[in-house]
């Protein structure tokens, strides 16, 4: 038999069913939103009346618009404190625990996930930042909403074969960043304004609609979780 990559492990213990498709449904253990990619994705959460599948896997901070200088309330830039107002509200109606500028935990999204130890080895993470992928350093599966912009829940389903490829896409995109930076060191610092097309895209809220069958055999329910369903554990991955 042949061995396994630490990529195999995680993939198949994470792994809900086969679709029809041939496409598999994975279970993504852990989830990291911010003020950008979000509000669109929880504006249409609201509109079908779905909520956040296992919220207590999710976890928001406020980053990408925070100010280096003056962080008092509300912001001088309107478009930075208009998207925190946001958060703060979608937060607190789906009930997921948001680290705000007052929370010691705040901090840059991709950072706080090792930092806080929500990120572990063995897991599924998903997150729309473009960083996301470099949790895979700490041995998890992670990226996918960034490319795609989509929920969480609309991308349980694609390709092995993809899958690995959008997260190899990501390294090159890591490593062009990298070389852009230190090419342009020593150059002269410009204000760079908030980009329009990354908020537009969605980013990633995993739901669980108010009708309908996930194609795997359960039933999607807008009813509160059930006891089963809290109190499911993230799969464990053998490193052997």
């Amino acid at each position: 038999m042949a061995g396994r990559t630490l990529y195999d492990k995680i993939w198949e213990s994470h792994t809900v069913c086969i679709l029809p498709t041939g496409q598999t449904q994975l279970f993504i253990g852990l989830h990291l939103i911010h003020e950008i990619t979000t509000a669109p994705a929880f504006d249409m959460l609201r509109e079908k009346g779905m909520d956040i599948a296992f919220a207590e896997r999710t976890f928001a901070t406020v980053d990408h618009i925070v100010p280096t200088d003056v962080r008092t309330r509300p912001f001088l830039d309107g478009e930075a404190e208009e998207l925190t107002q946001a958060l703060e509200k979608n937060v607190k109606q789906f009930g997921v625990e948001f680290f705000g500028l007052e929370s010691a935990n705040q901090g840059i999204v991709h950072v706080i996930g090792p930092q806080l130890g929500l990120t572990q080895p063995g897991m599924t993470l998903s997150c729309g930042d473009s960083h996301t992928s470099t949790h895979g350093a700490f041995g998890a599966l992670a990226g996918a909403t960034v490319f795609i912009g989509l929920p969480v829940a609309r991308l349980r389903g694609l390709p092995r074969a993809l899958q690995g490829f959008l997260n190899a896409f990501a390294t090159g995109i890591l490593v062009f960043l990298l070389w852009d930076i230190l090419s342009h060191a020593g150059g002269p610092v410009e204000a760079a304004p908030i980009g329009r097309a990354e908020r537009q895209q969605g980013g990633g809220v995993g739901m669980r609609g108010a009708t309908g069958d996930s194609g795997c055999g359960w039933t999607i329910s807008s009813s509160p979780l059930s006891e089963h369903q809290a109190q499911v554990k993230p799969p464990r991955v053998s490193m052997k």
